[in-house]
């Protein structure tokens, strides 16, 4: 359903090749943003399973980087999801092809139950936090994923940033031995 167009062509994201199957018709527009039953989209799940080119020709298509489902779920960014399944591969992409920067104009910071999605589509936001506070960072560093944490925190993430427990990504990785 990706597919389609009158051309063949090849394209490079984030280090990966892409051969656009040109021979299939495109069947209908796709909804890149419709989030599953537990908040994930498409990206997102192709991010938290490891799908480097599944990701990359959907960043390609206009997926959204940040893009993450309000409807229910944790309100867990692609980065998060990659994070914290330990894909360093993917967020070394998605950095390259999405330079981080903070996109959030109103976190949820101070109230969990109101939804503030990152408003920027095309750069990561590194500090996006999920429902309960926690950021890209901090899942790396509780779940032991040391290049993801590496990627992070030289990407800016913020070690500082706390969880509504008051953990910090520093305080998590201090406490996983890290």
């Amino acid at each position: 359903m990706l597919a389609g167009g009158h051309r063949s062509a090849e394209t490079a994201c984030g280090g990966v090749t892409l051969e656009e199957d040109c021979t299939l018709p495109v069947i209908a527009k796709l909804d890149l943003e419709r989030g599953t039953p537990s908040g994930c989209t498409p990206l997102g799940i192709a991010c938290a399973t490891g799908k480097i080119k599944t990701a990359a020709l959907l960043l390609a298509c206009g997926a959204n980087v940040n893009g993450c489902g309000r409807d229910s779920g944790e309100w867990q960014t692609p980065v998060f999801l990659a994070a914290e399944n330990g894909h360093d591969s993917i967020i070394e992409m998605l950095l390259e092809q999405c330079p981080p920067g903070s996109s959030s104009a109103a976190r949820h910071d101070g109230d969990r139950r109101a939804f503030a999605p990152p408003t920027d589509a095309t750069s990561c936001d590194l500090d996006y936090a999920s429902k309960t506070g926690k950021t890209p960072l901090f899942i790396a560093c509780e779940k032991g994923h040391i290049a993801c944490v590496r990627l992070l925190a030289e990407a800016g993430a913020d070690v500082s940033k706390a969880t509504f427990l008051n953990k910090t990504p520093l305080y998590i990785a201090c406490e996983m031995g890290m």
